[in-house]
């Protein structure tokens, strides 16, 4: 697993016990909700709220709560574990030209 789905597992879990975020996760958690300005208005209030309850370390309503670790937590992950196959199926940039599987010299 890739630092970013640890990352989504440890606030998940975290938020699931009603425990605090604090120190570098409550910073992920907060880098994860959408921006005020691009937020649709009816959306403004639930993540105002949210933020302050991350803030200060209280659980989150169920809608916000939902938001976060159902839908913008599993985005997330997709999206990194996306990226990590993408970077494994990269070829080897340290191999000589021509020096793959199934050549000989």
């Amino acid at each position: 697993m890739n630092e970013t789905s640890n990352r989504c597992t440890q606030l998940s879990r975290r938020l699931k016990a009603n425990k605090p975020v604090t120190g570098e996760l409550l910073a992920f958690a907060l880098s994860l909700v959408p921006d005020r300005n691009a937020a649709r208005r009816e959306y403004d209030e639930v993540w105002a709220d949210a933020i302050e309850k991350l803030k200060a370390g209280e659980p989150l309503y169920d809608y916000a709560y939902h938001l976060l670790v159902d839908v913008i937590l599993l985005h997330v992950r997709l999206q990194a574990n996306a990226a990590e196959r993408q970077l494994a199926a990269q070829p080897n940039q340290t191999q000589e030209p021509g020096a793959g599987p199934g050549t000989s010299r």
